[in-house]
C-alpha cells in the first residue's frame, strides 16, 4: 500500500511544537505500518524536498488504490489511519476531516488555524504526560514541544507558564517552577529550576537553579550545585557542589568542585577583541565583587579577597588581594560645604 501526502502550500513547513506540520503526518503514516519508500509527497516546494530527502516527491498522483492525505493535517494519528484503512480496504480515498461526529484533524490555511492546531496538539501532549505521571499545575498554561523527553515522568512537577522546547530532556523528580523556559536543555534527577532560562545547557542531579538565573551556550552545571538568583553562566563547566548564590557572571570558565563563588563576582572574559578562559580549581573561594581578568587561573583552595581584581594566576592555598588601601581623611566632607 502507498500513501500520497498532498502539500500544495507552504503551511506544511510551519513550526508546530518542535516539528514542522507535515512531520506529524509523515510519522502518523509510518506508525500505521506504511514504509517510507511507499510515501510520496505531491509538492513542487524545493525546501520541502531538501528537508525530507528520503521521501519521494512528485507533482502528479493517482487516486485509485492509494491512501490520500493532506500535508497540513498534523492532528492525524497512526491509529486513525489504521482504522480508516480497515474500514475502506478496497476503496481508499482522501481521509475525512470528521470521524464519528468529531473533528480529528484540521487544515492549516491561516495563522488562526495553526494556533488552533497548536492548542489541540498541546492538550494531547500534556494529557499523555500527566497520564504517565507528570504533575502539571494548570496544564493549559504549559507549553511542551513534542520533541521533549521525560526519562521518568513520575515525580516531575511543572508549574504554570513553563515552556519546554527542542531537544530538552527531563529526568525524574524534577521541579520546574513557574515561568521557566528551557530549550535544548538536560535536567538531572531531582534538580529544581525556579523561574529561570536554560538554553543549550545541562543541569546535574540535585542542583538548584534560580530564581531568575540564565544558563546559555553550553553551560554545564554539575551535581548538587547552587546557581542562584540573577546568576548568568555562559559556555562554562561548573563542578559538583559549587555554589554561585546570587548576582554573578561566569563566562568562558572551568570551575572546579565545591567552589564558593560570591555575590558580584565576575569573569572578565572579553578584551574587546577575543574571548579568554578562566580556570578556578577545586575548593577555591571567590570573594564578593571580585573581577577575574581572563586568562587567569585560581589555584586549588585559593582565596580571592572581596573587591579584588585578579589578573595574575594564584597558586594553591594562597590569598589574592588586589585593591587600593583604604584611606580616611578626617573632616574632608565639611570642606565641601
Amino acid at each position: 500500500m502507498k500513501a500520497i501526502i498532498l502539500s500544495n502550500n507552504n503551511s506544511a513547513l510551519y513550526p508546530l511544537l518542535g516539528k514542522c506540520v507535515i512531520q506529524y503526518v509523515i510519522e502518523a503514516v509510518i506508525s500505521a505500518g506504511i514504509a517510507v519508500n511507499d510515501i510520496t509527497v505531491v509538492s513542487g516546494d524545493q525546501k520541502l524536498a531538501e528537508r525530507y530527502p528520503s521521501l519521494q516527491f512528485d507533482e502528479t498522483y493517482e487516486e485509485d488504490g492509494n491512501l490520500i492525505l493532506w500535508g497540513d493535517t498534523p492532528l492525524i494519528t497512526g491509529e486513525m489511519i489504521t482504522e480508516f484503512i480497515a474500514n475502506n480496504e478496497l476503496n481508499l480515498t482522501v481521509m475525512p476531516a470528521i470521524s464519528h461526529g468529531q473533528v480529528i484533524f484540521s487544515r492549516i490555511e491561516t495563522q488562526v488555524c495553526l494556533a488552533e492546531a497548536v492548542s489541540h496538539m498541546q492538550t494531547r501532549i500534556n494529557t499523555e504526560l500527566m497520564l504517565a505521571g507528570v504533575r502539571m499545575i494548570n496544564p493549559q498554561s504549559i507549553v511542551i514541544d513534542s520533541t521533549v523527553e521525560f526519562t521518568d515522568p513520575c515525580g516531575v512537577v511543572i508549574y504554570p507558564g513553563v515552556i519546554l522546547e527542542g531537544n530538552t530532556k527531563i529526568d525524574g523528580n524534577v521541579y520546574l517552577g513557574a515561568n521557566s523556559h528551557l530549550k535544548n536543555a538536560v535536567v538531572g534527577e531531582g534538580a529544581k529550576i525556579q523561574q529561570s532560562v536554560i538554553f543549550d545547557s545541562s543541569v546535574g542531579a540535585g542542583t538548584t537553579v534560580g530564581p531568575f538565573a540564565y544558563l546559555r551556550q553550553e553551560a554545564v552545571i554539575g551535581e548538587n550545585c547552587r546557581i542562584g538568583n540573577f546568576v548568568e553562566v555562559k559556555k562554562s563547566h561548573i563542578g559538583d557542589g559549587t555554589k554561585a548564590a546570587h548576582l554573578a557572571y561566569i563566562g568562558d570558565a572551568t570551575v572546579g568542585k565545591n567552589v564558593n563563588y560570591s555575590c558580584g563576582a565576575i569573569t572578565a572574559n572579553y578584551d574587546g577583541k577575543n574571548k579568554h578562559r578562566t580556570t578556578i580549581c577545586d575548593h577555591a573561594f571567590i570573594g564578593c565583587n571580585s573581577n577575574l581578568v581572563a586568562p587567569v587561573t585560581i589555584g586549588e583552595g585559593a582565596i580571592v579577597a572581596a573587591g579584588s581584581t585578579i589578573d595574575k594566576n594564584l597558586q594553591a592555598a594562597s590569598l589574592g588581594i588586589a585593591r587600593v588601601r583604604q584611606e580616611e581623611k578626617l573632616g574632608w566632607a565639611n570642606k565641601k560645604k
